[in-house]
């Protein structure tokens, strides 16, 4: 998947996100953080170490999605699989 794939899986991610309703609003509030995190490391590209870091929330919010969300799961997979692909 390559950067413009990734812009577009957030895109996705952001309309799943616009999507869930006000009893989700937790939900909303880590999702809304995650694409924020993404966005600055697409930005910085910074050290891997950094990137390690954002894989490991992306794996995190994973597990918590899965199961109550599994389209948002799926995006947030193409992401973590992108980011790899990417170096970060």
């Amino acid at each position: 998947m390559s950067r413009a794939e990734l812009e577009n899986s957030l895109e996705k991610l952001r309309g799943e996100l616009n999507a869930l309703g006000p009893e989700a609003a937790a939900t909303k509030a880590r999702l809304a953080a995650l694409i924020d995190d993404i966005e600055q490391e697409l930005a910085t590209l910074e050290t891997a170490e950094d990137g390690e870091s954002l894989l490991e929330k992306l794996r995190h919010q994973v597990e918590v999605f899965e199961v109550e969300h599994p389209r948002v799961t799926n995006i947030i997979n193409d992401i973590m699989v992108t980011l790899s692909n990417l170096g970060i």
